[in-house]
């Protein structure tokens, strides 16, 4: 079942989209509403949502400002923009900011045909997309990684603790990040197998792995090197094809 937060002060708008969602997508969609910016942060963060219909005019705050907020913790998910004002430059000016699937506006007949097309098209990315994605919820924010930039994550011994080490392709650069509640076992589970456990302390992502060797893996950033566990080894080289 995916997940769609409304985001829209006007009530009867809001019953719209939603009385149309349930027409065309039946239980196959969780419908959450929010009336401005506070309700939208405080689902957003408890809640894993997959879908979010924004309207750019909210009470609290500006809708795009919230967007790019939200934006931080679900890089890539479907947004879809709302709106009774804008040209065409606007629009390609909003739809850029936040990298959102579609810009539809408030007209006589909204919400129409566009918007039942904006949410298709973002529910077959997501069935596209899923499988390569890894959700880890810090401080009550939800964060999503995309599994090909993962490089391994490991385990702080004697903790509940996990540190993802990962790339981040537009600025070149490993960065990590620790989130807290997380056993080794359950985030390779929620990866859907898309990493290899490799070591009691280790998961990598396959497509880092440079080299095999006979203790360690070695990575392709920064010559990184990860030990392999005598219980992982024979299923690892098996798996890695050596």
């Amino acid at each position: 079942m995916k997940s769609v937060l409304i985001i829209e002060d006007d009530c009867k708008t809001s019953k719209i989209i939603e009385g149309i969602i349930n027409i065309t997508f039946g239980e196959s969609i969780k419908i959450l509403k929010a009336e401005n910016g506070k309700e939208a942060l405080n689902i957003a963060n408890n809640m894993s949502i997959d879908i979010f219909i924004f309207d750019i005019m909210l009470p609290d705050c500006d809708g795009i400002e919230l967007a790019k907020e939200i934006r931080k913790s679900y890089p890539f998910n479907p947004f879809i923009i709302e709106s009774s004002k804008g040209d065409g430059a606007y629009e390609s000016k909003v739809l850029q900011e936040i990298q959102s699937f579609a810009f539809i506006k408030k007209t006589v007949s909204f919400p129409n045909v566009k918007m039942i097309s904006a949410i298709n098209y973002a529910i077959k990315f997501l069935e596209n997309t899923n499988v390569g994605k890894l959700t880890l919820k810090q401080n009550n924010k939800l964060t999503s990684f995309m599994l090909q930039e993962i490089i391994y994550i490991t385990r702080i011994k004697n903790q509940k603790k996990i540190i993802v080490f990962f790339y981040e392709s537009n600025i070149k650069k490993v960065s990590l990040q620790e989130f807290s509640g997380y056993t080794l076992s359950t985030v390779l589970e929620k990866s859907k197998k898309g990493l290899l456990q490799c070591h009691k302390s280790f998961l990598v992502n396959p497509s880092m792995v440079k080299k095999i060797n006979y203790d360690t893996i070695t990575l392709k950033y920064d010559k990184m090197e990860i030990p392999i566990g005598e219980t992982y080894k024979k299923k690892l080289i098996l798996l890695m094809g050596g």
